[in-house]
């Protein structure tokens, strides 16, 4: 008998967001516990570095759960400061080296060439790779069933989240 690795996958995937396992609403009988991690840059795909972090963080919010506590793990993206900025302006420069780096980031997500073509041409603008990283760390977080609360994502370029700063 084969195992079919994907289809497993695929059956957790959605019992976890058909059932909202992982969203946290207000439950005044439980205590309440806070999670959080330093937010990514959103420039470029995940690394191991971002799958221990975060991983550590799961295990212990999956314990604090566990203890029957009511637990918020939200994400956050960090989308300002050097690390995005640097990457459209070395797009808008042609620096063919950021530029091939680049590409083969998008490349792990995209299989048609011009696809990745087309998202890389609106690299030079920094919200676009934001955008895009964004979305791709969060879809891998989800496969791989990180416990986060997808309804409390924010940016460090949300309006509220800079009143906050």
């Amino acid at each position: 008998m084969e195992i079919n690795q994907k289809e497993i996958e695929d059956k957790w995937q959605k019992i976890w967001e058909d059932k909202k396992v992982f969203e946290t609403n207000l439950d005044e009988k439980k205590e309440k516990f806070f999670g959080t991690v330093a937010y990514p840059y959103a420039n470029s795909i995940l690394h191991i570095g971002h799958g221990r972090t975060f991983t550590s963080a799961e295990i212990f919010l999956r314990y604090q759960r566990l203890l029957g506590k009511n637990v918020l793990f939200p994400m956050g993206f960090h989308i300002s400061g050097t690390p995005v900025l640097a990457v459209a302006d070395a797009i808008k420069k042609g620096e063919e080296k950021q530029i091939k780096i680049t590409k083969d980031a998008i490349s792990e997500y995209l299989d048609d060439e011009n696809k990745i073509e087309e998202t890389l041409k609106t690299f030079k603008e920094a919200e676009n790779i934001a955008k895009f990283f964004s979305q791709t760390i969060e879809d891998s977080f989800k496969k791989i069933g990180i416990g986060i609360d997808w309804r409390r994502k924010f940016s460090t370029g949300d309006k509220l989240y800079n009143k906050f700063i």
